[in-house]
């Protein structure tokens, strides 16, 4: 399982970055099968390329034009087309420096958050985002400034979206995958198996646990792993409960065999990861 990116091994103790990605075709693509998480925001800006974007295994297409925010907690992966590279300005922003009159807006729209921007509006947006990585490349960066060219940004998606978001090209899969993706998001703390899951979707268990498996290129026992590994690590950073109760609190069996998957998937001990964030 590739390691889960969070804000510490990702922004590397940063808590707002601009990066332009040139993703190149190789063996490797058009269909990587490894899933990023990560518990920041993060904000796609596509200016070349095209393929599609699997945000909580669900397909959605993406080409120049393309916007997209994700939240904390999403999982995503690309699948590109094969004949071209594919650029992406990239926006990672953490929890605590998201404009807190517009966390709301955020939370309210309809997921995912994602636009088709063109001509003048398109212009717009990259100029904003490169204005951003211009000011925070200077030292030391200007925060306020910072804070108002996000805010910017994030007004010139929210006003840009369509009354009803963007379409999966894949209605039929959508509906399966996303109640069971939403089913292990609500009792993930429960012991849940793949035959009680396949039942809660109405599928047979075996063709369930293959088709899962193809949807979002992780087994059910994997995603489930995911998703309470990000639950650990939001106790482990929000809370000061001890490492045995998060343990219990995120479904885990034991403490030990939660340290030894959390250190599989971060690189690092649940409590390593803790005092990491204080420094």
């Amino acid at each position: 399982m590739k390691k889960l990116q969070t804000k510490i091994l990702c922004m590397k103790n940063h808590d707002l970055t601009v990066d332009e990605e040139i993703c190149i075709p190789s063996l490797q693509y058009p269909n990587a099968p490894e899933y990023g998480y990560h518990d920041f925001f993060e904000m796609e800006l596509y200016l070349s390329g095209r393929g599609l974007h699997y945000l909580n295994a669900i397909p959605y297409e993406v080409r120049p034009g393309y916007a997209y925010l994700l939240l904390p907690g999403d999982f995503h992966r690309y699948e590109m087309d094969a004949s071209e590279s594919m650029q992406i300005l990239n926006i990672k922003i953490a929890q605590h420096r998201m404009p807190s009159r517009l966390l709301e807006a955020v939370k309210r729209a309809e997921h995912p958050i994602a636009v088709y921007l063109e001509g003048e509006a398109l212009v717009r947006m990259e100029s904003e985002v490169r204005f951003l990585s211009d000011v925070l490349s200077q030292k030391p960066s200007d925060p306020y400034l910072c804070d108002n060219i996000v805010e910017r940004i994030l007004l010139l998606l929210l006003r840009a979206l369509p009354p009803s978001g963007v379409r999966t090209p894949s209605p039929v899969s959508s509906t399966v995958v996303r109640a069971a993706v939403h089913y292990l998001g609500e009792h993930y703390h429960e012991p849940i198996t793949q035959e009680k899951l396949a039942r809660t979707v109405g599928l047979s268990t075996n063709y369930f646990g293959s088709y899962f498996k193809a949807e979002t290129g992780l087994s059910v026992r994997e995603y489930l792993t995911r998703v309470r590994l990000c639950r650990g690590a939001e106790l482990l950073k929000s809370t000061r409960m001890k490492v045995v109760e998060i343990a219990d609190r995120a479904g885990f069996g034991s403490p030990e065999y939660f340290t030894r998957i959390f250190r599989e998937n971060f690189g690092m001990t649940p409590r390593q990861y803790r005092e990491s964030l204080s420094e």
